[in-house]
């Protein structure tokens, strides 16, 4: 997803790493892909699920 050294990613802010897993989600989807989603243990692989966004 990104190619940063551990300099760089420490620098990030949660919400640029969010914005960034977005991104990459949208565009691999939109190009017929799948995504999945790991559990904390990385043992179980399931279907990501779209968020729904709340308006203010």
């Amino acid at each position: 997803m990104l190619d940063l050294h551990e300099f760089q990613l420490q620098q990030l802010t949660a919400g640029e790493v969010h914005k960034a897993a977005r991104r990459l989600i949208a565009r691999t989807q939109s190009e017929g892909g799948e995504v999945y989603q790991a559990d904390d243990s990385m043992a179980t692989l399931t279907p990501h699920k779209q968020e729904q966004r709340k308006r203010a």
